[in-house]
């Protein structure tokens, strides 16, 4: 079974405000088991409404979220919700357990040319950030932020 490293908008609702976890119950029903994990040497990102990790390559921060096991039907419900492989990508990662030990989880890594556009969230949690929600819907921000790759990309 497949192992996924959550941050945002696919964590349980726990913390934060409504909104934070949009997207969990796309994916709850087919959840095996979570544990609460930290993914090291990344930064997390706040897009407005959903967050964004990422690396600077200087730093030496950590996202903190959960690995779910989950089915192979819940992984391809959160492919389709991270816009895997045109938008975020998702690639294999080592995470550290609370419990000390490490897994292989599936992380989404947001386009790095959104990176300078978006605020750091220095604590790595997106239950801890700073709220700034402008009130666009998650899928707005997601189309003006395709847009803008493919335009870049066009430039």
């Amino acid at each position: 079974m497949p192992h996924l490293f959550v941050y945002g908008t696919l964590r349980r609702p726990v913390g934060g405000p409504p909104g934070d976890t949009h997207y969990h119950h796309r994916i709850v029903h087919d959840i095996i088991s979570a544990e609460m994990a930290t993914l090291p040497n990344a930064q997390l990102y706040d897009f407005g409404p959903y967050p964004g990790i990422g690396r600077d390559g200087t730093s030496t921060g950590s996202v903190r979220g959960e690995v779910f096991e989950i089915s192979d039907d819940a992984l391809a419900a959160a492919d389709l919700v991270e816009g895997h492989p045109d938008f975020y990508e998702r690639r294999l990662e080592t995470v550290t357990l609370d419990d000390g030990t490490t897994d292989e989880a599936w992380a989404y890594w947001a386009p790095v040319a959104l990176l300078s556009e978006a605020v750091l969230i220095d604590s790595g949690d997106w239950f801890d950030r700073v709220h700034s929600h402008d009130g666009s819907s998650i899928d707005e921000h997601l189309e003006t932020a395709k847009s803008t790759l493919i335009d870049g990309a066009e430039s």
